[in-house]
């Protein structure tokens, strides 16, 4: 279509330039001389002429005419055939305004929501800051709320402030003196600050580093729940714990002298080599023999140290003391299942009145040792006689005579 529109160009111009050049303009056209012989024939020579070039005229006027409608129809042929071309470069001129209208609209957004996270931080570091300042207060009901909104910071979205959660409510479980009410709410809140700032905080922390973290000398946590938790080497030395849970806790090395343990619940806990020296778990002064008793189930107190530990009248299952140092160990009226003391020193040990079963005393140093008013079932009293050391020990007239029946000479010494 291109190479015919440009074929009439040439045609038309072939038809424009004789006339141009070549015929006589109006006004330049020489008047031929009339003849004097014949002013006729010259008349009609003109009207000939003039005939001609009106014909000339008419014919290009249509030529013209012709070439301007090939020309319209070049143009339309021309966009329908590139509509497609048309209508992606329409398309792409309109995504790029929608992309620089979405940019712009992301660009806004950003800047709304860092001014929002901003004026948030502000806001949530005030609340924070206001709570603690609650924490302080003289007023119960003030310190109670404080406390329990505490929990709101140990929330996922709140991880910044977990430590700091976690060393105030620690603070202030040292504290002497606390209300009751506020020191249970306290302990809620140090049970969900351990679980989900202190474990995953643990396996990060170096020996050295778990001994600052772990130190909870002095605090009074009673009822505290501490379970499927590693605190080795934990300080709880003069720690207030009565009534805590331990299940499944790793204690190994713990210090824990002097800790006040009355009523506890241990049950698969691991105190091996742990320092339990005068530590109380059951202080009876004042109580009645209705009271709940301290149970220790399923756990292990190997070589750990239990001079003087008060363990009156508690309930031992299934537990090992072996090569343990329980010298003056009060076990008065303690039942006692499955027990071992093998090659435990329980010189001055006191098991007045204690129910033992199965209890095992291999090699143990019973030097000095009461058992006044202690039942025994024959697999004890077994296990008592083939050690030697028992001729050093107090027993019912009784049992020392069973006793020296089961010497294999069942003589006398």
């Amino acid at each position: 279509m291109t190479n015919d529109y440009f074929h009439r160009l040439r045609l038309w111009a072939n038809l424009l330039i004789p006339l141009v050049f070549v015929q006589p303009l109006p006004g330049l056209t020489q008047t031929p001389t009339p003849s004097p012989s014949s002013p006729q024939l010259a008349a009609e020579r003109e009207q000939l002429q003039n005939q001609k070039l009106k014909q000339e005229i008419e014919k290009l006027e249509q030529e013209t005419v012709k070439i301007e409608k090939e020309a319209a129809n070049l143009d339309q042929d021309f966009w329908e055939e590139n509509s497609a071309l048309v209508t992606t470069i329409a398309s792409l001129a309109n995504a790029v305004t929608a992309i620089v209208a979405i940019v712009g609209a992301f660009v806004t957004i950003g800047r709304q929501l860092t001014e929002i996270r901003r004026e948030k931080k502000q806001q949530l570091d005030q609340q924070f800051t206001s709570i603690v300042e609650r924490l302080g207060s003289q007023q119960s009901e003030l310190k109670a709320s404080a406390t329990v909104s505490l929990l709101t910071f140990l929330e996922p979205g709140y991880e910044k402030y977990r430590e700091q959660v976690y060393l105030i409510v620690l603070a202030n479980l040292k504290l002497d003196n606390q209300d009751p009410t506020i020191n249970r709410l306290l302990v809620q809140v140090f049970e969900q600050a351990i679980e989900v700032y202190l474990k995953p905080e643990l396996t990060k922390l170096t020996a050295t580093e778990r001994k600052f973290q772990l130190d909870l000398s002095g605090c009074y946590i009673n009822g505290i729940t501490l379970a499927n938790l590693s605190l080795t080497p934990a300080n709880l030395s003069e720690a207030h714990l009565e009534r805590a849970v331990f299940r499944q806790t790793q204690l190994i090395g713990a210090r824990l002298q002097k800790a006040n343990l009355t009523y506890s619940y241990i049950e698969a806990v691991n105190l091996d080599q742990a320092n339990l020296k005068e530590a109380v778990f059951s202080d009876y002064h004042n109580r009645s023999k209705s009271d709940p008793k301290t149970k220790i189930i399923d756990s292990s107190f190997n070589q750990a140290n239990l001079i003087s530990v008060q363990l009156k009248r508690s309930t031992v299952v299934n537990t090992t003391f072996r090569e343990a140092r329980l010298q003056e160990i009060h076990l008065d009226g303690a039942n006692l299942s499955g027990v071992s003391f093998v090659r435990g020193n329980l010189n001055t040990a006191f098991f007045k009145g204690a129910n033992l079963e199965r209890v095992d005393f291999a090699e143990a140093d019973l030097q000095k040792a009461k058992f006044q008013g202690a039942v025994f079932d024959e697999a004890t009293l077994e296990s008592i006689a083939r050690n030697p050391s028992w001729m050093k020990a107090e027993f019912d007239d009784d049992i020392t005579q069973r006793l020296k029946d089961r010497m294999p000479t069942g003589g006398q010494n």
